[in-house]
């Protein structure tokens, strides 16, 4: 909510493209799905609607509309997410590391 009298810098247009930017990302967020096989030797994606996490981009600049941060949560503890540095992109490539634990991302 704004202030009283406080004055909005967007344009409408500004405005209504904001707008559709976060309807388009609600939706890609409820159909986010991790796909992949065995942990340990098959690569895991980051898919919406068939899209790759990565290939969603704002149409009017081409940026993409988020980053994601892959995180591996050991079987036994439900929050103790350990942050898999360096991996930003929408595939990710399990390890020995990751047998028995499970797999998450997080955008942003």
């Amino acid at each position: 909510t704004k202030a009283a009298g406080a004055v909005s810098s967007r344009s409408p247009e500004d405005q209504e493209d904001q707008d559709l930017r976060d309807e388009r990302l609600v939706e890609l967020f409820r159909a986010l799905q991790l796909q992949g096989g065995n942990p340990h030797n098959h690569v895991v994606v980051a898919v919406a609607h068939g899209e790759l996490v990565s290939d969603w981009r704002d149409p009017s600049t081409g940026e993409p509309l988020v980053g994601l941060n892959w995180h591996r949560v050991a079987a036994q503890c439900k929050e103790d997410y350990v942050l898999l540095e360096g991996v930003h992109g929408s595939a990710y490539q399990p390890s020995a590391d990751d047998i028995g634990a499970r797999l998450c991302v997080k955008c942003y």
